[in-house]
């Protein structure tokens, strides 16, 4: 706190004589104008004083409320029907690029990007999201009980997931020029069927391992497994503004897909899922690698 001269007995009670006092406090350039951020130790400014660091720029409180995330309101799929979402693309040649189909989407109330200026709305985006796999089944009604059994063994068949964002390409008048989209790989993850496998079998013919278990009348199809995306999305400044001068992001994608030999006769079934996408205003640094 800077020196304070004290009211001293008869000096009249005028805003003169108090703004003299907070002088060196007031203005542009000094006082708390003038705090570096070497000044404060942590933890020294809470919400009160700085913005929130939540949220597109510029956005109150109220703007934020039930902006961040979706959800299915769907029930657990507890036996046979149609409910949920079913997963159709496969690729089971390891040597294409695999087959993508969008699964569930979330879209911004407000695009968030940045400008021809270098301004951002924020500076990345937390991608939160879990999707959980129900069951695999067969393609098709015709698919018979062998072409199925063989296709579900656990090393032949794999459920991936990833995020994928869709932005608008802007004209220096924040005219849309189209809209884009760009799949973010480091955010892919699978798993495998998890079913209960039953014991080993050589009928003479296939030396493989793994067939799910009979039980009953019907082999185990049910997965019931939880899959977890997480990724941070940047939100960079645009590299070549002379091409496209901005850009906004308007909504985050799940993807998924099916690859492994077994997938020609088998389809995934979904039922609850949920994306939550958090804009931030943080410094975003990268870890390990070059």
């Amino acid at each position: 706190m800077p020196d304070y001269k004290h009211l001293e007995d008869g000096t009249p009670v005028t805003a003169e004589e108090f703004n003299t006092r907070f002088d060196t406090l007031m203005g542009e350039d000094k006082g708390v104008n003038q705090i570096t951020p070497d000044m404060l130790a942590l933890g020294a400014l809470r919400h009160n004083q700085i913005p929130s660091l939540v949220g597109k720029e510029g956005e109150a409180k109220d703007d934020l409320a039930g902006g961040f995330t979706s959800e299915t309101t769907r029930r657990f799929i507890a036996g046979t029907g149609i409910y949920g979402v079913e997963v159709t693309s496969h690729t089971w040649n390891p040597h294409v690029e695999l087959a993508w189909e969008e699964v569930y989407r979330h879209t911004f109330r407000q695009p968030i990007g940045t400008d021809n200026a270098g301004r951002l709305d924020a500076d990345a985006i937390i991608l939160l999201a879990n999707i959980h796999v129900n069951r695999l089944e067969k393609r098709e009604a015709q698919t018979s009980d062998d072409a199925f059994k063989g296709s579900m063994r656990e090393r032949r068949i794999v459920i991936a997931f990833r995020f994928a964002a869709e932005f608008d390409l802007l004209n220096e008048d924040g005219v849309s020029l189209g809209t884009e989209f760009i799949p973010i790989r480091n955010s892919e993850r699978g798993v495998s069927p998890g079913f209960t496998i039953d014991r080993n079998e050589n009928d003479g013919l296939d030396q493989d391992s793994g067939y799910p278990m009979f039980e009953g009348s019907s082999y185990d199809y049910m997965t019931f497994k939880d899959v977890a995306l997480r990724a941070v999305l940047p939100i960079d400044p645009v590299s070549s503004p002379s091409v496209f001068p901005g850009y906004q992001y308007t909504s985050i994608r799940i993807e998924a897909c099916m690859f492994g030999s077994g997938t020609p006769f088998v389809k995934a079934r979904l039922d609850k899922m949920n994306l939550t996408a958090i804009p931030l205003h943080t410094k975003v640094a990268k870890h390990g690698g070059s």
